[in-house]
């Protein structure tokens, strides 16, 4: 199960995609992904184009592989997670999100809430933001992945792709809470 929240829409620095838009956002830079791979194969003068193919193929495997050891190297889950969101925005042309203390505690306690009402409203009807309003913008909440799952399950949202890759988001903090078997993740994103 998975939600995303946002600030409300009066506030200035918001940035809501439609669906359309978003798909044209991701289009765009995957047409700009296959370019840069057509300028390698002819900076790289080379007249085997499956020569080209292995090549590229053999660096991204490697590149995948040490990124997927350097992930398990991570002390926490949060720092897991962290690192998922900032390679996805890395690969979308995107800054990475910086660790805020502020956000990681009102993560760990919207992710608290989750086991109680798993909702963008906090259990007390107020609204999730509130938690911390000084550093709270945009919301995405998981029930049942894990650490390593839970990105991949925001990616193939649109809707918690569009916070993840909104490029107004500076900051971030994960909150994971565990209840009766079920894993609660609660992701806070500020400016």
């Amino acid at each position: 199960m998975l939600g995303i929240g946002l600030k409300p829409a009066d506030e200035s620095r918001i940035t809501t995609l439609d669906e359309e838009e978003l798909d044209t956002m991701i289009f765009a830079r995957k047409a700009i992904a296959i370019i840069w791979v057509g300028v390698f194969a002819l900076l790289s003068s080379c007249e085997d184009v499956d020569g080209v193919r292995e090549a590229v193929s053999a660096r991204s495997t490697v590149q995948q592989t040490n990124y997927q050891k350097a992930i398990a190297l991570q002390n926490t889950p949060s720092d897991r997670v962290i690192t998922l969101i900032n390679q996805e925005r890395n690969k979308a042309g995107l800054s990475s999100l910086n660790k805020s203390n502020k956000l990681m505690a009102a993560a760990a306690q919207r992710a608290k809430e989750q086991a109680i009402l798993f909702s963008h409203t906090r259990p007390d009807g107020s609204e999730f933001w509130t938690v911390d309003p000084s550093v709270v913008y945009g919301e995405c909440l998981s029930k049942g992945y894990g650490s390593m799952t839970v990105v991949n399950a925001w990616m193939n949202s649109t809707t918690h792709r569009a916070v993840i890759l909104d490029p107004s988001f500076v900051t971030i903090g994960i909150g994971i809470f565990e209840k009766d078997g079920i894993t609660y993740i609660a992701l806070e994103v500020g400016y």
